[in-house]
């Protein structure tokens, strides 16, 4: 189906029975099962052995313990050492014993004292609703329900994600379970990314229809693989499913039907006026191409939709030379390097141009970019499998834009070789500059006989032409080569 879908997800159950095992979720839980401080379960996870699971990174990390490991630990060796290693703030892993029950007379005083203290919040409660008055106000009393504090409300908001077997785990900021969500089907684990603003990641956490509560949007990646499993989906704070989405359908590039399913991969946010996110889905067809950034209203209903020859990388909205647009980066099979398109933001809509036939989109909606740009492969590097990603754009005060292309992302390891092109408001090249570990990135890929050895002819003479777009046809313009 092509649109938003409120039902339910599909596909096997195959969740696994560890799954079902007790198990305590973030650290204040942990230590309250022990009855000691966060600080000091820390402490013995890391210095004696305390068996505490993680998935996630940085803040999104998260944290459990399956009850039965506890248990066991506590009567390990390693359980006894932490007990006489003591700590400032406390000194053994078992939990404090109860207090002996005091003898009956004893308790009478304290009844006496329970019993006035209720009577007189009654009182206060009662004089509150006839309408008592503020001594020197005149205004009349406030509500009985005391509204919640700042840090209350902050303790309710997600803060942090994971998932588990077939479930989607959520958490405050202080790592204390807010909800879960189980799909009917196990969900394949994630690589995690460099840094929690990577569109790669599948969760995204953010105030996306400016209500002041963070919404969490989630993409079910199954782990069998199988393409309709593959799903957006938003959720609001508290947990309530909002929508889900799945593109459908077919497409025709060329001579060539792609028919669905289309995978959901990546969720991309732009700033929305006057306050809240944009919200941008790109789905594939498998492996690469093609692929589709589709816009959808905060209710999931889609707004708009754009077809590129190549997958979408990045995604960027704001103002260029005083009018409103989108950037879209992509790589580009057509030219086995990258492409930058330039969507006017009130109608993204169409399909990326390309001079070959089978590039070319029949039947998407009519319209295009603005300006498309194509950037090339560099001769040396292209033995390597796959096409480069833009993997950053950047757009200065003076409507300058930048972007950074990697030629080998899906062979090399960090550092890997960039090219680095700086455009006009109409995506004409400026300059173009290679990062400083490209040469000794090819050296490397070199010498591991991924490619040839490199020509003694400077790389920067291999990506200085582009292809550009200006609305109707292709020309080629050459990048000044910038000094680093």
């Amino acid at each position: 189906m092509n649109g938003p879908d409120s039902g339910p997800d599909s596909g096997p159950d195959s969740g696994s029975s560890q799954d079902a095992r007790p198990q305590l979720h973030g650290w204040k839980d942990i230590a309250s099962y022990f009855g000691r401080s966060v600080r000091t379960v820390q402490r013995w996870e890391r210095d004696f052995g305390l068996p505490v699971r993680r998935y996630g990174m940085g803040r999104a990390e998260l944290v459990h313990a399956y009850l039965d490991d506890l248990e066991r630990w506590k009567a390990s060796a390693e359980a006894q050492a932490a007990g006489r290693a003591g700590g400032a703030d406390d000194d053994l892993p078992a939990a404090p014993a109860p207090p002996p029950h005091p003898p009956a007379r004893s308790r009478l005083p304290i009844a006496v004292t329970l019993i006035t203290a209720l009577l007189a919040i009654a009182t206060i409660v009662a004089w509150i609703a006839i309408g008592g008055r503020g001594r020197n106000s005149g205004q009349t009393g406030g509500p009985a329900n005391t509204p919640p504090s700042q840090s209350d409300a902050i303790a309710m908001e997600p803060g942090g994600w994971g998932f588990q077997g077939n479930a989607l785990v959520v958490e405050n900021a202080d790592g204390r379970l807010l909800w879960t969500h189980e799909f009917p089907f196990r969900l394949a684990g994630t690589t995690l990314p460099l840094s929690l603003s990577d569109p790669s990641l599948p969760v995204r956490i953010e105030d996306v229809n400016g209500d002041g509560h963070q919404e969490v949007l989630a993409i079910s990646s199954p782990a069998d693989g199988r393409g309709e499993k593959y799903r957006f989906h938003a959720f609001s704070h508290n947990g309530r499913r909002l929508w889900a989405y799945a593109r459908g359908g077919e497409v025709v590039f060329g001579d060539a039907t792609y028919a669905s399913p289309f995978l959901a991969r990546h969720f991309h946010l732009t700033p929305r006026e006057p306050r809240g996110s944009n919200i941008w889905l790109v789905s594939n067809h498998r492996p690469w191409f093609p692929s589709v950034l589709s816009k959808v209203a905060l209710d999931g209903t889609l707004t708009a939709e754009y077809w590129s020859a190549g997958y979408v990388t990045m995604v960027w909205e704001g103002v260029v030379a005083g009018r409103r647009v989108v950037l879209v980066g992509a790589r580009n099979n057509e030219s086995e390097g990258a492409s930058l398109a330039m969507l006017d933001a009130a109608r993204p809509v169409g399909s990326a141009p390309a001079e070959e036939p089978r590039y070319a989109c029949r039947s998407c909606p009519p319209g295009g970019p603005l300006r498309f740009v194509k950037f090339p492969k560099p001769k040396r590097l292209q033995p390597l499998r796959g096409t480069g990603p833009v993997i950053r754009i950047g757009v200065d005060s003076s409507s300058r834009i930048t972007i950074w292309v990697s030629p080998a992302h899906d062979m090399e390891p960090q550092p890997r070789p960039e090219v680095i092109y700086t455009l006009d408001a109409d995506l004409r090249p400026l300059s173009v500059h290679l990062n400083d570990a490209f040469d000794a990135s090819v050296r490397a890929l070199a010498g591991r006989k991924l490619i040839p050895e490199p020509p003694a002819t400077p790389a920067i003479d291999e990506v200085q032409t582009v292809r550009w777009w200006d609305g109707t046809k292709f020309v080629s313009l050459i990048a000044s080569p910038r000094l680093p």
